[in-house]
């Protein structure tokens, strides 16, 4: 993503990324993911930690990366982390969406599906980006202004 086309100002802008901050309460090697990645990996730009999308305060941010995330969770809670990241003050939203699915399908927090953003229950508009992680798959990151979801 270049900051000129997306007009970010200097510095990098603060990115919240929720999939190293998500919490699934019945997963239960999550805090253990967190913790070891604390140890491994955390440092002055660098933060792990367990928190609810769905409730907790997001911190203030540019740029929100939602990789891998919803596909986890409900569309009631998925509703809920969208309104939650709206007060971060974010511009942007990158996330996981699956432009092969032709109905997305809800599901109990902690399985798995393939979502389509773009579908009813969520009808985003079509992305300004599409990064295309498997064609195959149609699994891609999407950038989308926050203000208009």
């Amino acid at each position: 993503m270049h900051r000129r086309h997306y007009q970010l100002k200097p510095p990098l802008p603060r990115l919240y990324d929720p999939f190293t901050d998500l919490r699934h309460e019945q997963l239960r090697n999550v805090p253990d993911l967190i913790s070891r990645n604390q140890k491994l990996f955390e440092g002055e730009r660098r933060r792990f930690a367990v928190r609810d999308i769905t409730r907790d305060p997001p911190p203030q941010t540019d740029v929100i990366l939602c990789r891998d995330c919803f596909i986890h969770i409900s569309f009631a809670r998925i509703r809920a982390a969208m309104s939650n990241f709206r007060k971060t003050g974010a511009s942007y939203l990158l996330c996981t969406t699956h432009t092969t699915v032709r109905e997305n399908i809800d599901c109990t927090d902690g399985s798995w599906r393939s979502l389509n953003l773009q579908l009813a229950a969520f009808k985003f508009p079509p992305p300004s980006k599409l990064i295309i992680e498997d064609a195959e798959l149609g699994k891609c990151l999407g950038v989308w202004r926050l203000r208009d979801l």
